[in-house]
């Protein structure tokens, strides 16, 4: 325990026993078979007893287990035991009595009633009783064959965890002593040494001495990490879900049970968090990374102020990759696909027998092969105008407010072969009106009074819809969040599912949208490359007879409004921006594709 003790969590803050139940059903519903209870010292819940038995009454979970300091231990393991637990961990740093006393700051009368209790659990068949051994320099590296001896008369399995840095435990490299390091003391004691064989999803590398009854093992976080293999969730006594023990970012799933949401948006916020589990410690130990440089990363097992939860969220889609070349109908529109290129620097025109300075006039730009409305952010695209059939689109250019850049071009006649660039402009960088041939608004009557458009004689068409908006939220903001650093937890998994929730309310939301049973929506929220923006794209799909624009839209904006809310602390002059459609398909009015994408940059002040 840390000198200075923990701040305990307020008791409101806690789960009660049956939203515990209620979660553990959820998990094990879901393919979880085995569930440890830990600490903190979960012995020392007063209902531990009962926990216990209503976990083992879950149809489907195979193994209840407990990780525990073993000072109560032969007061509470034979009802324990009938209670329904299989597996014991004990957590023991040191075979002296006296060092016991000075790490854990209690008499060292209580080592002797964890050896008590780890004896007492060996009589009542438990085998092996797993033995956890934090192995730091200084303080009882010298005890590692001492405990690996302890194994000789012993059905116990100890396992020697490398020393990890949590805020408390005053972090320092030069405590760090490594599994190598390790095993090579042993063996140089021990050379018979023999490796066992590890289950695909074992924490711990076995090893045993022949003719010892029982066996050690070394838990390798720091120098050789498992991250790979780890099927594990750690869900707090605050209700706060954490991946991964050793990332900051947590989720609250007391929040949304109190806040009455459905099973499927709990399975869709868990569904979240696990996704955005990292390939190895939260990412902090990169390849040729050096233990030494790592800083001492917080433990949040008593932290009280956790990620305020909000009822607008639901499932995550996996929707980070996009083509809408499909979408696009090439007889509407022409798109010149251009990539990073456009960033060059200059001012200069294009050629004026490319563009007219009219309003209006036609624009001609030869087609390409390739084309993508998304990938690409810097596309040009124009439309013959007014041909004289009012079932097509019309597409307004207006040159008078572009600067553009000819690049890698030849010309062909009276055309160009080649890439555009638009560059940034002082003015907006273009504006293409749509103008549809319905001049009316269809929620308005003959009289001008609102009312709300029936649908009853449409059709049932497949429907989809595709929205975007971005959040300027600043380096600083975006560095935090890429670290999953915000104090209000995990800002873009939180963002996806309150933009999925908030499609899913669209209709209460915006007075005269209907009720639509949607089939699916999608909201994917990822960081820019240069740390600056978040970038939102929500999808909507239903079959019906009205369209799901607003649902796609109402997505994309409630997901935006939910990175501000996460980020404001840091940043009060968060943008949001470009919210608008991108896609729409099915419908009488056939489909529609967003003829200009726009790109806005803002300056830190």
């Amino acid at each position: 325990m840390p000198e200075d003790g923990v701040q305990l969590t307020n008791k409101s803050h806690l789960l009660t026993t049956d939203e515990l139940i209620k979660l553990a059903d959820l998990f094990v519903r879901q393919g979880v078979n085995k569930i440890r209870l830990t600490g903190g010292e979960p012995t020392v819940h007063k209902d531990i007893i009962n926990i216990t038995k209503r976990l083992r009454s879950l149809d489907g979970l195979q193994s209840i287990a407990i990780t525990t300091n073993g000072i109560t231990l032969t007061h509470h393991l034979v009802e324990l035991q009938r209670a329904g637990i299989d597996h014991i961990n004990i957590s023991l740093d040191t075979l002296k009595p006296d060092k016991y006393e000075m790490v854990t700051r209690r008499s060292h009368r209580g080592w002797k009633r964890v050896i008590a209790g780890i004896d007492l659990a060996i009589q009542l068949g438990y085998s092996p009783v797993k033995v956890n051994c934090v192995v730091m320099r200084g303080f009882n590296d010298d005890e590692i064959l001492d405990f690996v001896s302890f194994t000789e008369d012993r059905a116990v399995d100890v396992r020697f965890i490398e020393y990890m840095p949590f805020t408390g435990n005053k972090w320092c490299d030069k405590k760090m002593f490594s599994y190598k390091e390790m095993l090579d003391v042993i063996r140089n004691k021990f050379p018979t040494l023999e490796t066992m064989e590890n289950h695909p999803n074992d924490t711990s590398k076995a090893y045993r001495v022949p003719g010892f009854k029982g066996q050690i093992g070394f838990i390798t976080s720091m120098s050789n990490h498992f991250c790979g293999t780890c099927n594990r969730l750690r869900l707090m006594a605050d209700g706060s879900l954490k991946v991964c023990l050793f990332g900051n970012a947590e989720i609250s799933l007391r929040d949304a049970l109190r806040s009455g949401c459905s099973e499927d948006d709990l399975l869709a916020l868990i569904g979240a968090a696990v996704k955005r589990k990292k390939k190895q410690h939260a990412e902090y130990l990169e390849k040729g990374f050096q233990v030494g440089k790592l800083q001492a990363k917080s433990n949040s097992n008593c932290k009280v102020s956790k990620t305020f939860w909000n009822p607008l969220c639901s499932i995550p889609e996996n929707c980070r990759s996009y083509d809408l070349k499909e979408t696009i109908p090439s007889n509407n529109v022409l798109s010149y696909s251009l990539g990073s290129r456009c960033l060059l620097e200059g001012n200069e025109l294009l050629d004026s027998s490319l563009f007219s300075n009219n309003l209006g006039d036609e624009v001609t730009v030869p087609k390409t092969p390739d084309t993508s409305l998304i990938e690409n952010r810097f596309l040009l695209e124009a439309k013959k105008l007014n041909n004289g059939t009012s079932s097509e689109r019309d597409y307004i250019f207006e040159e008078r407010f572009l600067k553009k850049r000819l690049l890698s071009s030849r010309k062909v006649g009276n055309s160009y072969e080649g890439s555009l660039g638009l560059l940034k402009s002082l003015k907006p960088i273009a504006q293409v009106r749509y103008l549809s041939s319905h001049q009316t608004f269809t929620h308005l009557d003959k009289d001008g009074k609102v009312h709300m458009v029936d649908v009853g004689e449409k059709q049932h068409t497949k429907r989809t819809a595709r929205a975007k908006a971005t959040v300027v939220v600043g380096k600083e903001v975006g560095d935090l969040i890429r670290q999953n650093s915000m104090k209000k937890g995990d800002v873009l998994s939180i963002a996806k599912l309150a933009g999925i929730m908030g499609a899913k309310k669209t209709s209460e939301l915006i007075p005269l949208c209907h009720n639509i049973f949607l089939s699916q929506v999608n909201v994917d929220a990822q960081l820019s490359d240069d740390l600056e923006r978040v970038e939102i794209i929500s999808t909507a799909k239903c079959e019906g007879k009205t369209g799901v624009e607003m649902e796609a839209i109402t997505g994309a904006t409630v997901a935006a409004i939910t990175v501000y809310d996460m980020c404001k602390a840091i940043n009060k002059g968060i943008v949001i921006e470009e919210v608008c459609l991108l896609v729409k398909t099915g419908g009488a009015r056939g489909d529609y594709s967003r003829p200009v994408s726009e790109e806005k940059y803002y300056k830190k002040d």
